[in-house]
């Protein structure tokens, strides 16, 4: 069993996460109620903490509202009404922290309370710093919401914690995907340079930034949080779907997508009969996610490593090289050799 308080606590980051999207909606003049009636939620309950919440029935909805609904930019316009408080203990981890290193350490760490469909890292590159995000699995819901949210989070983030007045800026911000109808929006959010179709979704800053102490640090603070954060997230681990399970096994073991089905089922201590009957219950098979993970890890690599092609096939449990050429440019549209000379090509232009 979830523990009340672990599950309090979590029940606190989804319901703020529906509050936000209730604002956006109302502003729009748009009823959140129907959307919420199709998972069974009703918005006085959320708010008050009276249902056990996940954050897949926030996405559902949110999924649902972007099928039905025109809101030019919806991840911006929640992402940017965030407050560190909507966060609870987790938010009170990161205003504790040392600097925005260390912040940006504990978010990663315990991305799993807030959303996993998001990877966060930092980057240093000269002179900027960058916050990269990218989706943890490929996500069909129209708009880049989680990319476009993530995005407006990070910079609400970095101006909270240091404490930042209104008028700074980014250096820039770089966007993998194409110029929206919306994009001024972000030049209005974000006041800075935005380039579309770029290899990577990342947001430019100051490099002495990441180093510059807290104004809100706490030592005593962060450790007392940091550990009721390692509570909260083992058992949410624990809990998950076995489609989480399975993708958090092959994510950090590739090699492992060479397990048999029923090597992976006996791994969840399941039998193959209710391994089989999960996924399909969950609207997909193990075949599927075990080649979902593959291409997420092979634009990584391909992306931040010299691994040759072949050396890349063979880290994802493929035991025939041209098996990893035809699944890529099925997935991806080019090959893996195409791939990797864009991005080079990108990153040239880039230096130039």
């Amino acid at each position: 069993m979830f523990n009340k308080n672990k599950q309090k606590e979590l029940n606190k980051i989804v319901a703020n996460d529906f509050r936000r999207l209730n604002q956006v909606l109302n502003s729009h003049g748009i009823n959140l109620a129907p959307f919420l009636a199709e998972q069974n939620l009703e918005l006085n309950k959320i708010v008050n903490l009276q249902l056990p919440l996940q954050a897949s029935q926030f996405h559902h909805v949110v999924k649902q509202v972007l099928k039905s609904c025109d809101i030019p930019g919806l991840g911006l316009k929640t992402g940017r009404l965030l407050e560190l408080t909507d966060y609870g203990i987790l938010g009170y981890a990161l205003l504790s922290s040392k600097n925005l290193r260390k912040a940006t350490e504990i978010g990663s760490k315990y991305r799993i309370m807030t959303s996993e469909l998001i990877d966060l890292s930092l980057h240093i590159q000269g002179n900027s710093a960058i916050s990269r995000f990218k989706e943890a699995r490929p996500l069909h819901w129209g708009q880049p919401y989680m990319i476009e949210e993530s995005l407006s989070i990070t910079w609400k983030l970095i101006k909270s914690l240091l404490q930042l007045s209104n008028n700074i800026k980014p250096i820039k911000i770089r966007l993998a995907f194409s110029k929206p109808s919306y994009s001024q929006l972000f030049d209005d959010m974000f006041q800075c340079p935005v380039i579309y179709e770029a290899n990577a979704n990342e947001i430019y800053f100051p490099v002495s930034w990441i180093d510059r102490p807290i104004p809100t640090a706490d030592e005593t603070a962060a450790k007392v949080c940091s550990q009721q954060c390692d509570l909260i997230s083992a058992q949410m681990l624990n809990q998950g779907s076995v489609v989480d399970q399975v993708r958090r096994i092959l994510m950090a073991s590739p090699m492992q997508s060479r397990f048999h089905i029923n090597g992976m089922a006996d791994k969840l201590n399941l039998s193959p009969r209710t391994f089989r009957q999960r996924l399909y219950d969950a609207g997909t098979s193990y075949k599927e996610v075990i080649n979902e993970v593959r291409m997420q890890m092979a634009i990584e690599y391909l992306q931040t490593t010299q691994f040759s092609v072949q050396e890349v096939a063979y880290l994802l449990g493929y035991d025939y090289s041209p098996n990893f050429f035809r699944a890529f440019k099925k997935s991806v549209g080019i090959t893996p050799s195409e791939y990797r000379h864009k991005i080079e090509q990108e990153y040239a232009e880039r230096s130039a």
